[in-house]
């Protein structure tokens, strides 16, 4: 609950009692919904959750309606079996004194994404939790995330129940190594799974092995913490530990796998540049982690390509961390009628932009700083201090579009995944749909390679194999605007190229 309280404050007291009163739908048929119930929730101060809370429940018309409201700030939290809210911002609304608010409320029906956890013999694996990692983090992935869970049953099968949108899924537990949909350890070689309103998607089977037995220790202590600070929290990554310091300001992390790992410290207003460590056979001791004052951003927005009098949804921009030193991204910030934007308290470190929700067609052509455009579109964010950004936004970007087919030509039989690659930049996954046709939208300007590939009984781990195989199929450009169909033959693996 803690996640609006920034957006809250105290209510008037003694002042006009307000109403808010409106009809609650159902946002894909706009069709009346009878039983919501409406609960708007006031807080008492950034340490405690809600203090009081007014509700109501929708008549067969689906009106309702809450009176006498002290005037002030709530958070809307409406509830209804198979339905979940997720509007585009945070769920808070201010009630002025005296002020009747209608209010049109929408809920969307649940999504549901449904598959099986199996073992490298393809074994079912039971007491698994599987994760739903929304593809562009925000407040809905925070507020429902108790509903973007649930773990394996004797028969490996586990039900999520979601919010609309793109997801990753993240298998762990049950003494077993996490892995992503399909069969990877990582997630560059994860494949997105889109959830739809009130619809089930099926068949997302991921392959998890067993876990190596061994564990070690990472500690260390953090540095130069702020004078009156409090709360420091030190974050390991891949696996998204967090946990408190000492009295003395020292941190430890237990049961940890060997491998590359990197650690940051942070307060509300300091950060440590990330530390990278490798665990090969022993514990790692006596890190040092210091921070240094956050920085921030600022910056304008330009969209070109954009046809006369077109109109775009309200856009937003958020840093996504390019070490992956940080767990969850840095705040976004909502883009002004002027293009303006503005991010404070950044953490130091490299960071791609990310603006939503873009077009199907749309793409971040160039990001400039202070003029100079950055080739790899990558910012770099020092400690205590201001970076003025120019991001500009094609909506015009290249589409490619195709069916896959077997050896046989005929459509394949199992799953099958699409790699689009260009050089010198991050790939791209699609699940080909059940009829083998596959699409990629939004392209910008280049060259690029096509793979269709069928997931490898063991999984991915290996990225390096698979930029081998994508290197192996011809190479074809791309220009805004354009639309380019491609059909693709199966490519067969062989074993060697898996780990």
């Amino acid at each position: 609950m803690r996640l609006f309280i920034g957006l809250l404050g105290f209510a008037l007291f003694g002042a006009e009692p307000a109403v808010f009163d409106g009809i609650a739908v159902d946002s894909t048929t706009q069709k009346p919904l009878a039983g919501v119930h409406i609960r708007l929730a006031t807080l008492k101060n950034p340490e405690q959750d809600v203090a009081e809370a007014y509700g109501a429940t929708s008549d067969r018309a689906g009106h309702f309606s809450i009176p006498d409201l002290p005037p002030g700030p709530y958070l809307l939290l409406p509830q209804f079996r198979g339905y979940l809210y997720v509007p585009k911002s945070a769920p808070a609304i201010t009630l002025k004194p005296g002020q009747h608010l209608e209010f049109r409320l929408e809920l969307t029906p649940r999504a549901t994404i449904t598959g099986h956890v199996l073992d490298t013999d393809g074994e079912p694996v039971k007491g698994v939790w599987v994760l739903a990692e929304a593809v562009s983090p925000g407040w809905n992935q925070s507020v429902h995330s108790d509903k973007l869970m649930a773990a394996t049953d004797e028969r490996g099968y586990y039900p999520i129940r979601a919010f609309p949108g793109k997801f990753y899924l993240r298998a762990s537990g049950a003494n077993r190594d996490s892995a992503y949909f399909p069969s990877s350890s990582v997630k560059e070689l994860a494949v997105p799974v889109e959830a739809r309103a009130g619809a089930e998607v099926s068949g997302f089977d991921i392959r998890i092995a067993a876990q190596a037995p061994q564990s070690f220790a990472i500690s260390g202590v953090v540095k130069n913490i702020p004078e009156g600070e409090r709360g420091t929290q030190v974050t390991l990554t891949p696996e998204g530990n967090s946990t408190s310091l000492d009295p003395n300001g020292k941190f430890d992390f237990a049961n940890i796998r060997s491998g590359p790992h990197t650690l940051t410290a942070r307060t509300a207003k300091a950060s440590s540049p990330p530390v990278e460590v490798r665990i090969e056979d022993a514990d790692i001791s006596g890190l040092e982690l210091s921070l240094l004052p956050n920085g921030d951003l600022t910056g304008v927005l330009e969209i070109v390509g954009a046809k006369p009098g077109a109109t775009l949804p309200s856009l937003k921009v958020r840093p996504m961390s390019v070490d992956r030193a940080y767990f969850e991204a840095p705040a976004e910030a909502a883009i002004q009628p002027d293009g303006s934007f503005r991010i404070d308290n950044m953490p130091p470190g490299k960071f791609r932009l990310n603006v939503f929700p873009l077009p199907e067609s749309a793409y971040i052509r160039s990001v400039f700083h202070g003029g100079v455009e950055l080739v790899d579109q990558t910012i770099q964010v020092k400690a205590g201090s201001s970076a003025a950004l120019r991001i500009v936004v094609s909506v015009d970007g290249g589409e490619i579009a195709g069916a896959v087919r077997n050896a046989q030509n005929e459509k394949p039989d199992s799953p099958v995944f699409v790699v689009l690659a260009a050089p010198g930049s991050q790939h791209q996954e699609n699940r080909a749909g059940p009829d083998g046709n596959f699409s990629f939208r939004g392209l910008r300007p280049g060259k690029y390679r096509l793979l269709a590939v069928e997931p490898l009984k063991g999984g991915w781990t290996d990225f390096s194999a698979l930029m081998q195989l994508v290197e192996t199929q011809p190479e074809f450009e791309i220009k805004d605007g354009d639309r380019l169909t491609r059909d693709l033959i199966v490519t067969p693996i062989r074993t060697e190229n898996a780990k």
